[in-house]
């Protein structure tokens, strides 16, 4: 079976195999991008094919099912990847955040006169969570195969975030040029703390624009359109029993009045593509204000598309009884 994930794996582009394995390691996963992509195309043929078995015995219109499965099996392999992303960046952010307080150990078993190796050695701790796997990984390695600089530079592509991979360097660059380290990684961590603290704020601070966004999206937009769809209804409702009961309206001064070519229908179609497209362009604002990353979009598109969606339809029932 594994023979197989291999051999199917070849049917992703280099550049996807170099992607999936380099966000395998930063998740700390053992296995092999081309065992990783081949087990999800095979599982995904096999739901393809049995689907497309059930579908060709029970579905009228064949083709129209077969898009459609290729379509969710696009989706699922963009799901998967998107889920090794982000596992990638929390496994990164639980290290950022215990950071500081981890530089603060290895400076202060300097200052009582352990060696770099031994301050590193001695600041594990069970609290510190990814960061101490990594840190005891990194002990494994100076041990055995790498000096103790070229295995904190291999921690590094580990662990997804900018901000520890220059802190090791800097810590690396210490022990090299031989300067007051202890000076270095206490200045470090303070820098580091100030830096999340920033974020912190800077998040604090766009959260009031991301509840306006999302309530413009969830209420406002499908509210303003379930009352445009009504208004359109009742004036079409009201043309259609005047001219009934009175033909001669249809001609009063001059001016003809006829069927209104704007229906109820055609708007609430148009309202569920304005609504889709409306949710779809504040996920990403909204990504882009508290992540800073186009990628965390469907993060916020799978809540705020339902909830836009599930509104609209609940407003449309509510206002159509009131009427």
């Amino acid at each position: 079976m594994e023979r197989a994930f291999y051999v199917t794996s070849r049917f992703f582009p280099e550049e996807v195999r170099g992607s999936v394995a380099e966000l395998l390691r930063y998740c700390g996963s053992r296995m092999t991008a081309d065992m990783w992509l081949g087990r999800a195309f095979v599982i995904s043929a096999a739901v393809f094919v049995i689907s497309s078995v059930v579908f060709y015995f029970t579905v009228e219109n064949f083709a129209s099912a077969v898009f459609l499965l290729l379509f969710a099996l696009v989706i699922y392999h963009f799901a998967t990847y998107l889920i090794l992303y982000f596992k990638a960046e929390s496994r990164g952010r639980a290290v950022e955040k215990v950071l500081p307080n981890f530089l603060q150990l290895i400076a202060a078993n300097i200052n009582s006169g352990m060696t770099p190796f031994q301050a590193f050695k001695e600041s594990s701790r069970l609290e510190f969570g990814v960061l101490k796997e990594e840190i005891d990984k990194t002990i494994a390695l100076s041990l055995s195969t790498m000096s103790f600089n070229d295995a904190l530079i291999d921690m590094t592509i580990r662990v997804k975030s900018p901000i520890f991979k220059n802190v090791i360097e800097l810590f690396v660059e210490g022990m090299r040029t031989g300067g007051p380290l202890a000076t270095l990684l206490a200045d470090i961590a303070k820098d580091t703390i100030e830096n999340l603290d920033l974020k912190k704020e800077i998040v604090t601070r766009s959260r009031s624009y991301i509840i306006f966004i999302a309530f413009i999206v969830i209420i406002g937009s499908p509210l303003l359109s379930t009352v445009s769809i009504h208004f359109i209804q009742t004036i079409a409702d009201i043309t259609g029993e005047a001219m009934t009961s009175i033909p001669e309206i249809q001609n009063v001064g001059g001016i003809t009045f006829g069927q209104l070519t704007l229906t109820s229908e055609f708007l609430r179609q148009v309202t569920l593509v304005n609504i889709v497209a409306t949710a779809i362009i504040a996920s990403w604002l909204m990504a882009t204000i508290s992540e800073g990353k186009d990628k965390y979009v469907v993060k916020y598109a799978i809540i705020i598309l339902p909830l836009s969606l599930g509104m609209f339809y609940v407003l449309d029932y509510v206002i159509g009884l009131i009427l």
